[in-house]
C-alpha cells in the first residue's frame, strides 16, 4: 500500500513537472513573439520618424533657398534706403514692433 502511494505521488510529480515544463516553454515562446513584435513596431516607428525628418529637412532647405533668393533680389533692388552708418539694422520682427509703437 505504501509502495502504491509512493508511485502515485511520483506519477503526480512527473505529471506536474511535464506541465510546468510545457507552461515554461509556452511562456518562452510568447515572450519571444512579443519581443519580435515590439522590435518590428520599433523599426516601423523609427522608419516613420526618419521619413518625417527627411521631409522637414527638404522643406527647410527649400525655405532657405527661397530666403536666399529673396535676399539676393532685395540686395540688388535699386532705391531701397540703406541703413545709416552706425544705425542698427532691424529685423522684420523688430521693424514690426517699432511700427506698432509709432502708430
Amino acid at each position: 500500500m505504501a509502495r502504491q502511494k509512493a508511485e502515485e505521488i511520483e506519477a503526480g510529480a512527473r505529471t506536474r513537472e511535464k506541465n510546468a515544463a510545457r507552461l515554461l516553454d509556452e511562456a518562452e515562446q510568447e515572450s519571444q513573439r512579443r519581443l519580435a513584435e515590439a522590435n518590428r513596431r520599433a523599426r516601423e516607428i523609427v522608419g516613420e520618424a526618419l521619413e518625417q525628418s527627411r521631409l522637414m529637412l527638404a522643406d527647410l532647405a527649400e525655405r532657405q533657398r527661397l530666403l536666399d533668393h529673396w535676399y539676393d533680389e532685395v540686395a540688388t533692388t535699386p532705391n531701397l534706403p540703406l541703413p545709416r552708418h552706425g544705425e542698427p539694422v532691424l529685423t522684420a520682427v523688430e521693424r514690426t514692433d517699432v511700427q506698432s509703437v509709432t502708430r
